[in-house]
């Protein structure tokens, strides 16, 4: 299978974020504080950066406002809403997992709101880590976010577990999830794992971080304890 080439899995995710619903779920244009928060702290301003699963634009039309940024998605929906919305933004589709970019080509990269997740199987999650840190210069800064198994703190939460429960998939590292826009299938780990597989792929850890009231937290224990999907920062060794 090439590097293109999209899984059965990676198909039904695709055309659930390409749905009329998801465009518009996705289009609005913000940070979240987490996302401040570690990006203004670690990236320095006019910095060339990689945004990864940019959607409609959600975090690449702040961004661009005091970096040097591109954004990319395989949705083509999403990125023709996001080109409709911003046309001053470097929107282009892409294959997250095969990088139309040269080696060493950008200061940071960022996957935000746990795009990285949607990609299927493992290993071709940590080709795209990979193709990541193939990309950054040397000291590039990568930060992501991803699926965690915390303790199910809403109903939303409570149904997904449930529903990976009775179908087998507790402990399977990918989960199903439904939205109104359709199912989406995602790789879920703790924090330790996590960091550990990425420094595999060649990057240190550099920093965990919550959102929301946790924002400031230190405890790595209460973060993989509550937060469903906590940011990581990482550079390219």
């Amino acid at each position: 299978m090439g590097k293109n080439t999209l899984t059965r899995e990676e198909e039904i995710n695709l055309k659930s974020f390409s749905h009329t619903e998801s465009v518009k779920t996705y289009s609005s244009a913000f940070l979240r504080d987490v996302e401040k928060k570690l990006i203004y702290k670690y990236i320095k301003k006019g910095s060339k950066i990689l945004d990864l699963g940019c959607g409609a634009g959600r975090t690449t039309a702040i961004l661009h406002n005091d970096y040097n940024v591109i954004g990319i998605d395989i949705s083509k929906n999403l990125i023709d809403e996001g080109r409709k919305k911003f046309p001053s933004l470097d929107l282009r589709v892409m294959n997250a997992s095969s990088l139309k970019f040269k080696n060493n080509s950008f200061d940071a990269a960022l996957f935000s709101f746990n795009g990285l997740d949607y990609i299927f199987l493992v290993k071709k999650r940590l080709e795209t880590l990979r193709e990541i840190r193939r990309v950054l210069k040397k000291n590039g800064v990568f930060i992501l976010s991803s699926h965690n198994p915390s303790l199910p703190l809403n109903i939303r939460a409570v149904k997904t577990l449930l529903a990976n429960l009775l179908n087998g998939r507790l402990f399977s590292r990918y989960w199903v999830s439904r939205h109104k826009f359709g199912k989406l299938i995602f790789y879920t780990d703790t924090p330790k794992n996590q960091i550990k597989a990425v420094e595999k792929q060649g990057f240190k850890f550099m920093e965990l971080s919550s959102k929301g009231k946790m924002l400031n937290a230190k405890s790595r224990f209460l973060i993989r304890l509550l937060d469903p999907w906590p940011y990581y920062v990482f550079r390219k060794i």
